[in-house]
């Protein structure tokens, strides 16, 4: 019954121990994303101000909802800011957006960077 006992022990410590990565972080993203919408015709306009430029740097671009979009008045679409780490470090991140129709809008993120160039961005107010 004791060598059962051991047998059945080790059997069930094989079944867990290969699943079992609890230890592991998940790997970080290599970049992030800020997204914001607005229109053609008096959409708000978004700002980007980066505290630390030297910590991490961002490209801009605007993706059109459809394809027709310059036959369209007022065609939505969205501004998406994609940020990288260019070094480790913490910095802020201010984005605004004005319209024409005193929409103001103002949010407040915290980007860290890891020692891999890993970023995350986080909402600090809005």
């Amino acid at each position: 019954m004791k060598k059962l006992l051991i047998i059945i022990s080790v059997l069930a410590l094989i079944i867990v121990l290969p699943g079992c990565n609890k230890d592991k972080k998940p790997e970080g993203k290599k970049e992030a994303v800020l997204q914001f919408d607005s229109f053609d015709g008096g959409g708000p306009e978004y700002k980007i101000k980066v505290k630390d430029k030297s910590i991490v740097k961002y490209t801009c671009e605007k993706q059109y909802e459809k394809d027709d979009h310059e036959e369209l008045d007022g065609a939505g679409f969205d501004i998406v800011y994609t940020f990288k780490g260019k070094k480790p470090g913490k910095t802020d991140i201010v984005v605004t957006g004005a319209s024409p129709d005193n929409k103001n809008y103002r949010a407040a993120y915290t980007a860290k960077v890891d020692k891999k160039l890993n970023i995350t961005i986080k909402l600090k107010r809005q």
